[in-house]
């Protein structure tokens, strides 16, 4: 579903969503359906494939799950 480069540093990533048309598109309809949000990558001047991913929040174990039962629910 994604691809992406481990960071070096830091506490963000920027994967590609490989079965998505419009990262911008999802990530409306992301926390409309859960209350998560990512940031599609057009916020960022860049193309509509990204989402910007940060690592800093102390639930983010409990987000993650949630995300992931996100993504089989709507795309596998």
């Amino acid at each position: 579903l994604f691809s992406f480069n481990k960071p070096v540093g830091g506490s963000v990533c920027f994967p590609r969503m490989l079965k998505v048309a419009s990262t911008k598109n999802f990530c409306e309809k992301l926390i409309q359906d859960t209350g998560i949000m990512l940031l599609p990558s057009n916020v960022f001047s860049y193309d509509d494939s990204h989402v910007r991913v940060g690592f800093g929040r102390k639930n983010f174990s409990e987000v993650l799950e949630k995300f992931e039962k996100y993504l089989k629910e709507i795309i596998i």
